[in-house]
């Protein structure tokens, strides 16, 4: 993305700049977006056909089908993987230091570098413990999620 996107865009009089933090966005947005999509898609094609077909003999429309009956029954076998790639996305954000983004592994390793190694284990420690604190809650309204889905069914 750092060399596919311009550096800036001229629209008349005004120039809209694409900074590195945007284009590292747009690039790991891109990446997940499509994996999220394939996720979709195989959730919905693993609903059995009988299911489609039993809509069908009752009326139901194509749409009513989709948001009544196969989208409930996929969002239980799309949940886990979507935590699965909302923790990769968290760890590919370290990759964006690459193209000059100061994220948090990259701060933490220009102040050992400015400090010493002394102050590695409670910096360190306390990057681990933001990073805790940002998936956590996700995953655990992630499990709350799957077991009232499970339950409701």
């Amino acid at each position: 993305m750092l060399y596919l996107l311009p550096f800036e865009i001229n629209i008349g009089a005004v120039t809209i700049p694409f900074s590195s933090a945007t284009k590292s966005i747009i690039g790991l947005s891109l990446v997940v977006a499509a994996n999220i999509s394939e996720i979709v898609r195989g959730a919905i094609q693993s609903i059995p056909s009988g299911q489609w077909e039993a809509a069908l003999a009752m009326g139901y429309t194509n749409l009513q089908i989709l948001w009544l009956v196969i989208l409930p029954q996929a969002l239980r076998r799309m949940i886990p993987p979507w935590m699965n790639w909302y923790a990769i996305l968290t760890m590919g954000t370290t990759l964006t230091n690459l193209i000059g983004v100061s994220e948090g592994l990259t701060a933490v390793r220009q102040v050992l570098e400015l400090e010493g190694e002394a102050f590695a284990i409670p910096f360190y420690g306390f990057l681990m413990f933001l990073f805790f604190i940002y998936c956590y809650p996700i995953a655990f309204l992630t499990r709350r999620l799957e077991k009232s889905l499970v339950l409701s069914s």
